[in-house]
């Protein structure tokens, strides 16, 4: 038996053009999609790479400043206590040499509501919230500038409205020999908290 050239030929080239439209072409088509693919992956992982980097960054520089951040974090406190308030007022003032007589809270947007309204007596997370007291304090005109500058220099975010102040009577101070006029002061004062 004799295999005839041409023939075996044509037969062989259609055999793998066969072969090819049924294995190679959807394999090609295949990888064109897988490649398609890798390339979105590497975008998307590159993309999240130079996130996480930047957020890195973020933290190392804040761990630098962290001490800023702290004050940051001291000026609006997160508890709304009002003792803790009145500690540090008290602390302050006896500090520059004056006598706290009283503290009353005028208005506190952290307590006052509308009555019934159980929606209203909910703050929305991360609301800045206003206390305003009443001090009512004694001490000298030094001691109450040095008091008022203590206030502005603190950390903490002290709006003063208004103030008010009468002569008590005077007393003398062993240190300087000289007469020194006790004055009843009070302050206004309006702090933030969230």
């Amino acid at each position: 038996m004799e295999i005839n050239k041409p023939i075996s030929t044509a037969l062989i080239f259609i055999i793998m053009l066969v072969a090819v439209f049924l294995f190679v072409l959807p394999k090609a088509s295949d990888s064109n999609v897988l490649e398609i693919e890798l390339a979105t992956k590497q975008a998307e992982y590159d993309g999240k790479s130079v996130y996480y980097q930047r957020i890195n960054e973020i933290i190392q520089s804040l761990k630098v400043k962290e001490e800023s951040v702290g004050k940051i974090a001291s000026a609006l406190p997160q508890d709304a206590s009002v003792a803790s308030l009145a500690y540090f007022l008290d602390q302050k003032a006896n500090e520059t040499g004056m006598i706290i007589r009283s503290v009353n809270i005028t208005h506190s947007s952290a307590t006052v509501t509308k009555a019934g309204s159980a929606a209203a007596r909910q703050q929305p997370p991360n609301q800045v919230k206003d206390i305003s007291l009443a001090l009512n304090m004694a001490g000298s005109y030094q001691a109450f500038k040095n008091f008022l500058y203590e206030l502005e220099n603190s950390a903490r975010l002290f709006e003063i409205n208004t103030m008010g102040f009468a002569s008590v009577g005077s007393q003398s101070t062993s240190t300087n020999e000289k007469n020194q006029s006790t004055y009843s002061f009070t302050l206004d004062i309006k702090t933030h908290t969230y």
